[in-house]
């Protein structure tokens, strides 16, 4: 028997029994169950994007269907909804490339997830935001994006941003970002991905930290808003 169908075996029987047990939720069935058109249809508003501070993102957060995505890929790493997800946002960061490419000369931009500490990556055990990366480098297959999983760091802990006003959550999440050691990013052009945007201070610390360490360009994007 082929190994990967014998992985695929395990696997289908482990959700199995998962689902006998604990039902998932019927919007995250739902979510499984559609395609990539279907799925655009009832989370697209009439502003595909919102831009502000030079934040793109691309959905809102506030939509059923959204935000279910986004909390099961982070709490179980549902990769029926990896996929969907990552071919989505693959097809706007691509569109956003080219027409970047067309008015400032944005060639081949390195592609970077939003870092979790060591700390917070072992007690969760995966990086959502890294997850979505990946969805989206194996559906652009290299053409117009090359991802890089270890130019960005998270240099200390910060606490739950939940509850906190603006100015609160700007100033925990300041200087928690810096580029890694050892990896030469002078002169390119990046692109830093976080899954949702609420104050953007995540990502203009990840742009703050980027610039700095020389590179050419940062354009930061959001999954939802």
């Amino acid at each position: 028997m082929c190994f990967m169908r014998l992985i695929k075996m395990i696997r289908d029987a482990a959700r199995y029994a998962l689902d006998t047990v604990a039902p998932p939720d019927p919007t995250v069935r739902r979510i499984e169950e559609m395609s990539v058109t279907e799925f655009l249809r009832q989370v697209v508003p009439d502003e595909r994007e919102t831009r502000e501070d030079s934040i793109v993102a691309f959905f809102p957060y506030r939509t059923d269907l959204m935000k279910a995505a986004l909390v099961e890929l982070k709490t179980f790493r549902n990769r029926n909804i990896e996929r969907l997800v990552g071919t989505i946002v693959c097809e706007r960061l691509i569109e956003l490339a080219l027409a970047r490419k067309a008015s400032d000369d944005f060639d081949n931009p390195l592609l970077v997830p939003v870092p979790m500490t060591r700390k917070s990556l072992r007690k969760r055990g995966w990086n959502q935001c890294e997850l979505i990366v990946r969805e989206i480098t194996r559906e652009d297959k290299g053409k117009m994006m090359e991802m890089r999983t270890d130019v960005l760091v998270k240099i200390r802990e910060t606490a739950d941003q939940v509850g906190r006003t603006r100015s609160e959550r700007i100033d925990n999440q300041r200087n928690c970002l810096a580029a890694s050691d050892g990896v030469d990013i002078k002169g390119r052009n990046v692109i830093v991905l976080d899954d949702i945007v609420t104050t953007g201070a995540t990502l203009r610390e990840a742009q703050r930290a980027l610039l700095q360490a020389g590179a050419r360009a940062v354009i930061c994007v959001a999954v939802a808003y």
